[in-house]
């Protein structure tokens, strides 16, 4: 019916439904909670898009049951998905590696969702090439040391975790990030936070607040780093 009777239809908020038909290959923003989507719901690449690639942009889904291949269903046309808070097994999942010349997704938010940290990875790295920014917000915190290994990496917010000196010495020399969110995190040993001032050539803004630094280290990461709009 919305094919039918919304041809321009560019955004579509659904809330409790069986998702099985296709939606409208108008579509830029898809957003999904508290429901079943099949993999026949998204829409096929257009031909008549540049490259086969169809307007689909932005998939949101949060308190979804996911059917068997539903993941690797995602058109190539999506730069954004948020999957947060949704039970993903193995089967579901069945999602071939993109290649990089087909992968343009751009930002990836698995917040507050209980996975095991390998189906986490397994996620992440199935969308390597071009991603920029990565939300990983009260997952497990097994998995934000091997987030170092994203090559374009800009953006990344671990909030609500407990953090290892060793995850966030990686995230700090490996990555030339712009925003970094650590609010409500627990690093295991506070001196550590003092790591962050290898970022300072490139972050513009730092997430502290509800965290276990110190007054005497937030006071020397303020001076390191003045060009970093420090929130505490």
């Amino acid at each position: 019916m919305l094919r039918q009777h919304s041809p321009n239809l560019r955004r579509l908020y659904l809330d409790n439904v069986v998702l099985k038909a296709p939606v409208p290959d108008t579509l830029e923003l898809l957003s999904i909670s508290n429901s079943t989507v099949w993999p026949s719901c998204f829409p096929a690449p257009r031909p008549d898009a540049a490259g086969g690639q169809g307007c689909l942009r932005v998939v949101e889904m949060s308190h979804v049951q996911l059917k068997v291949s539903s993941l690797r269903a995602l058109p190539d046309s999506v730069e954004r998905l948020k999957i947060e808070d949704t039970v993903l097994t193995q089967q579901c999942m069945h999602w071939q590696p993109h290649m990089p010349e087909q992968a343009h997704l751009r930002e990836l938010d698995l917040s507050r969702n209980t996975w095991s940290h390998w189906m986490i990875l397994a996620v992440i790295f199935s969308v390597l090439p071009q991603l920029t920014t990565l939300k990983l917000n009260g997952v497990l915190h097994y998995a934000v040391p091997r987030v170092a290994l994203v090559p374009h990496l800009e953006v990344l917010e671990v909030e609500d975790n407990s953090i290892s000196g060793t995850a966030l010495r990686a995230i700090c020399t490996r990555l030339t990030l712009r925003r970094l969110s650590l609010a409500r995190c627990l690093i295991w040993d506070s001196n550590d936070f003092l790591l962050l001032a290898s970022l300072r050539n490139t972050l513009r803004y730092l997430n502290v607040s509800g965290t276990n630094i110190t007054a005497d280290i937030l006071n020397v990461l303020t001076t390191c780093m003045p060009n970093c709009h420090i929130v505490f």
